[in-house]
């Protein structure tokens, strides 16, 4: 059902489709930049104690 669906949206609005690629490129850029940015471990400053230290 969902199939048939899609294949009618896609067959009746094919031009529209076609133009799709380049919004999900961009968007998902977008989205993996934010979700994704939470693993650096956060932007706080480091105190002079934190960083090792060099002989």
């Amino acid at each position: 059902m969902l199939s048939a669906g899609a294949f009618w949206v896609l067959e009746n609005h094919w031009q529209h489709a076609l133009g799709l690629p380049h919004y999900i490129l961009f968007l998902s850029c977008q989205l993996m930049h934010l979700f994704m940015h939470h693993g650096h471990g956060g932007h706080h400053g480091h105190s002079e104690d934190d960083r090792p230290r060099q002989s």
